[in-house]
Parts: structure tokens; sequence; C-alpha cells
């Protein structure tokens, strides 16, 4: 399957080159479809039994089984036994979308492969609202699209499940924010709903919602305590506890942060010993990620009249900086923590297609190199090299 998914992305460059972009809508078509045709081919029981591959998707096809044949309730009647090992009380909206892929058809493949169409769907929906936002050409947004396809981890969504999908719609309601300018009521309803599909959303609202109803100062403030988050864990935990007979909600978040700070070897240096190259490769892009924020934020100091005419790419800025001192805080915990560098992965486009118009430059271009595309197509590659040569694609079985 690595090989039929390395000539759908060589293949999606190659024509982002050509004068097929101009007809972007087509081209997003396309591509998504071809992602999405592989999504459905991904075998997670044949990747689990001939491989000992184990993945989301394996154990997700089983639920999706026991909800065909217990209907809504299948969680609840089998709760903690080996077919239903979801809390689903407390991701209401997981549980629907999982229902929902159950009821509509008896093929389990139906999940991976709407699951790819929503996520990369939304990403392009989402550029392709800011980009005509800020008056980007086709060649701005596809270029920083195909440049998501690249870093994006494919393996991810086909597996997780969950969480890639949650991010896509995440950043989607507020790429629309982004060019309406406006804080609706429903905009932040969605943003929770985003947090019942997979509970680390949770982060990333609680960011949010500092960068859209603070001061400056406070963010500063909050960049500090965010570094230091690791020290008031126990608290947190504490406080949850208190408030866990509630509701499953309240439950299954304890649940979820018990998990990410378990001292049983899956956190703190040991943790970080045991995935020494997953640190790295994700060290790597934070770098990137912290690279991409001081080039937006010149551009910013540079030309106040673009930033005046579109101020919601400002957030976007301290979003960023709350983001890696969270994720520079989040050390203690890997889960935590390469969560955390996975939304940034998500959102890269986003700063890219802003920049590419800033600036007046495609991403990736074969010509006219300078320093911030030549860093790019390093990034880029070693993104490349890390999924097709590493762990992640190697997984991925027909």
């Amino acid at each position: 399957m690595a090989v039929y998914l390395s000539i759908v992305m060589f293949l999606s460059l190659i024509v982002s080159y050509t004068d097929m972009v101009k007809i972007k809508k087509i081209f997003f078509i396309v591509v998504i479809s071809a992602l999405s045709i592989l999504a459905m081919l991904y075998d997670p029981i044949k990747g689990y039994l001939d491989y000992g591959m184990y993945t989301d998707t394996y154990r997700m096809f089983k639920e999706l089984d026991m909800f065909r044949y217990y209907g809504w309730n299948a969680d609840k009647i089998l709760q903690g036994t080996p077919n239903m090992t979801t809390n689903y009380e407390s991701i209401i909206v997981a549980k629907a979308y999982m229902y929902f892929c159950a009821m509509v058809t008896k093929n389990n493949h139906i999940l991976p492969l709407i699951n790819s169409v929503l996520t990369y769907g939304s990403i392009a929906l989402g550029l392709s609202m800011i980009g005509k936002k800020i008056k980007a050409d086709s060649v701005m947004i596809v270029s920083s699209f195909v440049t998501f396809i690249l870093i994006n981890d494919y393996y991810l969504t086909v597996t997780n499940i969950r969480l890639p999908l949650a991010m896509a719609l995440f950043i989607l309601i507020w790429s629309r924010q982004i060019v309406s300018n406006k804080r609706s009521i429903w905009q932040y309803i969605f943003y929770v709903l985003m947090c019942l599909l997979h509970s680390a959303m949770f982060i990333f609202l609680a960011i949010k919602l500092i960068v859209d109803f603070t001061s400056k100062k406070l963010k500063n403030f909050f960049i500090v305590v965010m570094l230091a988050s690791s020290l008031f864990l126990n608290q947190l935990i504490s406080l949850l506890q208190r408030f866990a007979s509630v509701g499953a909600f309240v439950s299954g978040l304890l649940q979820k942060v018990v998990f990410y700070s378990d001292s049983n070897g899956y956190v703190g240096v040991a943790a970080l010993k045991a995935n020494y190259r997953f640190v790295i490769f994700d060290l790597i892009r934070i770098s990137y990620f912290l690279f991409l924020i001081y080039v937006l934020s010149r551009a910013s100091q540079k030309n106040k009249d673009f930033i005046k005419s579109n101020s919601g790419i400002t957030s976007l800025i301290t979003f960023g900086e709350l983001l890696v001192a969270f994720a520079i805080g989040a050390l203690w915990s890997y889960h935590l923590f390469h969560r955390t560098v996975l939304f940034m992965v998500m959102i890269i486009p986003v700063y890219l297609v802003i920049i590419a118009k800033y600036y007046n430059v495609r991403i990736l271009p074969l010509k006219r190199l300078n320093v911030f595309s030549i860093i790019t197509w390093i990034f880029v590659l070693i993104n490349v090299i890390y999924y097709f040569f590493g762990f992640s694609y190697n997984q991925l079985v027909i």
C-alpha cells in the first residue's frame, strides 16, 4: 500500500506545478478521492493477524459490528468486554459517528474512507476559504495543500480515526471564523462538539479560548503556566476525581488524563528514551512550526494594512506561541506531547497559505529558491523519509 500511496503523493506534487491547479476544485476532488480509496483498501485485520500490527482501526472494526448487532446501546451492553473497549459515554459525538458508519453499510472499510474524505476535505476547504479571503491564487492554495499531504501522517488518518478528524474539523471552523472575523456562539459549540469526538481536543479548545478572550499580558502568563504544566498535574487529577461521579463526561476525561500521566514507563524520561526517534522527529516539527510563527510575525510587523484587513490572522501567531509552550511543558508525557505536535502539523498549511500570499510565492518551488523555501523543502523531505522508510507507512497493508 505504501507504494500506491507514494505514487498518489508524487503525482499530486507533479500536477501541482501544471496549469491544472487553476481548476482547484477538480484537483482537490481527484487527490482526496485517491487518498480515500486507498484508505478503504487498508486491511487492519490482515495487518494484525498476519503481521502483528495492532491499530485502533482493528478495534473499531469490531465495534462497528457490535453497533450493527446490538444497536445504539451496544457500548453499554458490552461495556468492559473485548468487543467494546471504548468509553463512548464520554465522547458522544464519536459514538454517533461510529453508529452512522455502522448503519450506512455492512462494509467496515467505510470508516477509513469517510475519515479520509472528511479529514483532507476539511483542510482543503479551510485553505480555500482563507485563500479567498486574503486573495491568494490557486497555486498558493494548492501548493499549501500538497505540502500538507506530504507532512501529514496518512497512517494516523486511516488508523487513529477520531483525533485526525477532530483536529481537521476544528481547523475548518476556525478557518470560517478567520474569514468572517466574528465570534459566534455556534462556532464555540462546534469546538466543544470536537471535544466530544476526542477528549484531547480540550487542550486546543482551552488555548483557543485564551487567545480569543484574554488580554496580551494574561496570554504571556498562560505561556509560563503551560511551560510548567507538569507541576499542576496532580491538582488536575484530584479535581477531576472529586467530580468524577457527576457523569460519564468527567469520568471519561479523568480516564484520559490518567492514561496520559501514568507512571508505568509511558511518561517521563523513561518514555522519552523509549520513544527517542519519535521525540527527535517531533522536536524537528516544533522547530519548523516556530520558524513559521517567526515568518508570520515579521510579515504582520511589516504590513499593518494586510493584518488589519485580516485581523483573524493575528490569533494564529498567539495560538502558535501558546501551543509550542504547551508542547514543551508536556514533555513529561510523551502521549500528550505527541498529540500537541500533531495539531501543529494539521494547522501548518493555514500558516503556509498566508505566508505564500504575503510574500507572493508558492510553497515548494522548483525555481526562485530562498531561505524559506529551502527550509520548507528540507522539512518536507524529512517527513517523507520518516514516514516511508520508518515505522508509519510500512504498517499499511491491503
